[in-house]
């Protein structure tokens, strides 16, 4: 996963490879008020930096405050302010400081207080505008990393830049492929943008800053999307919002997450017996769109009339993972109404239910 270390890892900690470098790794000051830097970066901004600063940083604001519509001007807009930004720190600006400065929160209200802002952003007050500007400090740090090959090893050398999610992740990529040519490789497991979604709906942020903030994580998984070389999704749900963010369909790869193959080994194959029964085993949640499933098994039972499945899973990970399964079964009885049904639930952890690897067999 690209990230930002907040400091030195002490020595103790260091990989053994002898080809590990010191000079390969990149450090960040901890998110607040930025530190004068030894390499000249962090440096007060002079008159045109903030100048520069304000027209890049207005193309951002006005690009998170409209209408959702994803329209390819508000889309170009994010992306000339955001790399606008991203020169603006290579030329050795205290991107930071200007970040959390007067002007950006006097930039930030005068876009949501314009004509066709959203009406979330439209009640934005100062705590909101300061929560957010915060926020934009901290996702962007990144851009203010001593890493642009000025006199030293950085993005310069990378050959690949491999993500692990779309956004603040990935900005490490996004710069070395504007500014270099460097391929960016983009795997995401599951959504990332749904989960963003979710956490910050428990967050005590009022609702301008929330719209905000989601506004800002969708501009910039839609940024990410649009300049990978290649995007492989790790199921067909994650990537259904990959091309709901504009990811182009001929760059998505599904490659779907393996099992530990050991408990199977040990398994004997079943005697075939002309069974139709269709298994399917796994933590249930959302990401594993097991309504999808459901439905079309009710197709499959319309060719063969005795065909059953049997979804051997509990719930998942996923904070909304027991409502899902709760979901399911009320959506397979709806589909297959009355007793028994030609699907069934099991829980491996359940008494007398058969081990994972026992249910493929």
């Amino acid at each position: 996963e690209m990230g930002i270390r907040d400091s030195p890892a002490p020595p103790a900690a260091r990989p053994t490879d002898p080809s590990y470098a010191d000079g390969a790794r990149r450090t960040g000051p901890v998110p607040g008020p930025a530190a004068r830097r030894a390499d000249g970066r962090g440096r007060t901004p002079d008159r045109a930096a903030r100048r520069r600063f304000a027209r890049h940083f207005a193309e951002l604001a006005a690009a998170l405050t409209v209408q959702p519509g994803g329209t390819a001007t508000q889309a170009d807009r994010f992306a000339a302010g955001l790399h606008g930004l991203a020169d603006l720190a290579r030329d050795h600006a205290d991107l930071p400081a200007l970040l959390r400065s007067e002007a950006a929160l006097r930039l930030l209200e005068r876009a949501c207080r314009a004509p066709g802002a959203l009406p979330a952003a439209h009640a934005a007050q100062v705590p909101d505008l300061l929560a957010v500007t915060t926020h934009l400090d901290e996702a962007l740090r990144p851009l203010s990393l001593d890493w642009y090959g000025d006199g030293a090893p950085g993005l310069d050398t990378v050959d690949l830049c491999h993500a692990t999610a779309a956004g603040p992740t990935a900005l490490a990529g996004l710069l070395a492929k504007r500014f270099f040519g460097t391929p960016l490789l983009v795997t995401e497991d599951g959504p990332g943008l749904r989960a963003h979604h979710l956490d910050r709906a428990t967050t005590p942020l009022n609702a301008p800053a929330r719209a905000l903030l989601a506004a800002f994580q969708r501009a910039l998984a839609a940024e990410t999307y649009a300049r990978a070389t290649l995007i492989t999704p790790g199921t067909a749900h994650a990537r259904r919002w990959q091309e709901r963010c504009g990811a182009a369909p001929q760059r998505l790869r599904t490659v779907h997450p393996g099992v530990p193959a050991g408990p199977f080994l040990r398994v004997p194959d079943a005697v075939a017996d002309g069974a139709t029964t269709l298994v399917w085993a796994g933590p249930v949640e959302p990401a594993k769109d097991l309504a999808g499933l459901l439905r079309a098994f009710a197709h499959v039972r319309t060719a063969v009339p005795d065909a059953t499945l049997r979804i051997v899973g509990g719930p998942g990970d996923a904070p909304d993972a027991a409502a899902y399964l709760a979901h399911c079964r009320a959506l397979a009885d709806r589909l297959f109404p009355g007793a028994p049904g030609p699907v069934r639930f099991e829980e491996p952890a359940a008494p007398g239910a058969p081990p994972v690897a026992d249910a493929y067999a």
